[in-house]
Parts: C-alpha cells; sequence; structure tokens
C-alpha cells in the first residue's frame, strides 16, 4: 500500500531537525511543533494553489480534497449560483460586495476548519474575479452544476438539524441578496429545494429555514426542528444552536438589510423556544395552549 509522505513533510522534517539539534525531548517536541506550522502552511497554499488552478473545473480538485471538504466548496458554489440566478430574474449583476457577503455568511453560518475557511475564502476571491469580468449578464463562467453534483459523495452528507437550517439559510439569503424584498420567487425556491437535496438537506428543514426568515408559516416546533415530544434539554441545546447563528451582534459584517432579517429571525426563534418551553413546563402541548 502506498503511503502518502507530502502531507507530513514538515513534521518529519521537524522532528528529524529536532533530533540533529542536540536539545533532547525538548529539540524533538520543538521540531515537530514547527514541522506542524509548516504542513498547515504548505496545506493552505497547496489548496489556494489548486482553487486558482481548477476555479472553473472542479473535477480537477475532487480527488485531491477530503469528501468533507468538496461538500464545503460545493454548498459555497451553490449559493454563488443561487445568487447568480435571482440577479439574473432581477436583471442585475452580482458586485463584489455581493460576494463579499455571501463569503461572510458562509463562513459565519458553518462551522469550518481552518483549512477549510481557507478554502472557502479562495474560492469567493475567484468567483469575485469571475462575476466582476466584462461578460455579458447570465453569462459569467460558474462551474457547471452537473459538475459540481459530481463532486458531492455517494453517501449524503449527515448534519444536524440546526446544521441543515443553517446551510439552507445561506441558500435563501443568496436568492435574497440585493433586494429590499424577502420574497423568493417560485422558481428560486425550487432551486434552493434541489440543491439542498443534492446537499443532504432534509426538506422539512428547508422549510424551517423559509420560515425562519419569514418565507413560510410554520408551527413553533417546526421552527426549531423539534417535537412535542423532544425533551427540555434537547430543545435547549438546538435553541442555543440557532440563537447564535442568528443572533444579530454574530452577523455584524452582513449588509443592513441581512442583519435586519437575522434580527428578526432571531426573535422568531426566541419566541418559539418560549412558547414551547411553557408548554413542556405546564404539560400542554402548542394546539393545546391555544393559537398565539
Amino acid at each position: 500500500m502506498r503511503i502518502k509522505l507530502r502531507p507530513y513533510a514538515g513534521r518529519i522534517g521537524g522532528t528529524l531537525l529536532g533530533l540533529l539539534s542536540g536539545l533532547g525531548f525538548f529539540g524533538l517536541l520543538f521540531g515537530l511543533l514547527l514541522g506542524t506550522l509548516l504542513d498547515i502552511l504548505l496545506r493552505e497554499l497547496h489548496i489556494r494553489r489548486q482553487l486558482r488552478r481548477a476555479s472553473h473545473s472542479p473535477s480537477q480538485w475532487a480527488s485531491d480534497y477530503p469528501p468533507q471538504l468538496r461538500w464545503v466548496l460545493v454548498c459555497s458554489w451553490y449559493s454563488i449560483h443561487t445568487a447568480h440566478k435571482t440577479a439574473r430574474e432581477r436583471e442585475r449583476r452580482l458586485s463584489s460586495s455581493d460576494v463579499e457577503l455571501l463569503r461572510e455568511l458562509i463562513l459565519n453560518s458553518l462551522t469550518l476548519s481552518p483549512g477549510a475557511r481557507s478554502a472557502v475564502s479562495q474560492l469567493f476571491d475567484t468567483a469575485a474575479t469571475t462575476l466582476s469580468s466584462e461578460t455579458p449578464p447570465g453569462a459569467a463562467p460558474l462551474p457547471p452544476l452537473n459538475e459540481l453534483r459530481s463532486m458531492l459523495s455517494e453517501e449524503p452528507a449527515v448534519l444536524a438539524g440546526p446544521q441543515q437550517i443553517a446551510v439552507s439559510r445561506v441558500l435563501f439569503e443568496a436568492a435574497t441578496l440585493g433586494s429590499g424584498s424577502r420574497q423568493v420567487s417560485g422558481n428560486s425556491y425550487h432551486f434552493i429545494q434541489a440543491r439542498s437535496r443534492e446537499l443532504g438537506i432534509r426538506q422539512a428543514y428547508v422549510e424551517i429555514a423559509a420560515e425562519i426568515l419569514g418565507l413560510k408559516d410554520t408551527s413553533v416546533y417546526e421552527i426549531l426542528g423539534v417535537g412535542p415530544d423532544t425533551s427540555q434539554e434537547e430543545v435547549k441545546k438546538v435553541y442555543r444552536t440557532l440563537a447564535a447563528q442568528f443572533h444579530p451582534d454574530s452577523l455584524y459584517a452582513l449588509s443592513p438589510e441581512q442583519q435586519h432579517a437575522a434580527t428578526e429571525a432571531f426573535i422568531k426563534i426566541k419566541e418559539a423556544y418560549q412558547r414551547i418551553m411553557a408548554g413542556l413546563d405546564s404539560g400542554l402541548t402548542e394546539e393545546e395552549e391555544g393559537p398565539w
């Protein structure tokens, strides 16, 4: 079996350097730490180089990146495709500031490793350059959807409920980017549903994200993605996760419109949580408590 040594070249070199330094254990430890930092730097440079070389041909980086990183990159491209599609519907072009807002939305909404954050940032740099080129509206050379789909693992991603809501929310936010309205066209809604399915997002969580953003009405249980039989501890855990994702203070880099939407979503989440907890404390379900 062939062993790839390149990802560990820094650690191997650092360890050898530490052994040769004559400082014993401390030299070995220092060499290992130095080598680890070098490996991280080399991997980041490799990711940036690969993304620049294969920005519009994802098949070129399919074999180089692990499934989790490919999923994050495809998710990022899907958000750009969604924003680009809705911009075309409104007969406008995505600006570099639009792309920057999308980048911040992805980085603030998803839990990413340092390497994944670097890869996402490089991807959006590439997208900003591409979309600012002098091409007719609708003709920006984004990676084809069928090629992006082929980069996803055959096994669907396994995500917790709050993570699925966060990804759906990113796509809906992309669809309303640069628009003073929170309305999403039927075509864009179906587009988001299709991309969500490909990313392993359950339809129920897409609907929850739509409700949180004021695009659809649903029950307080659906807002949090829990059921009437969910325990108090689990409800609290889901609430804390969603509240952290939608808290306005954590989205300072977004546009005023998106910050306003986040504030409204945070209020809905908080109200749904309070209503559910009140029902659990009293032993009543939402239906037994009566309407809002």
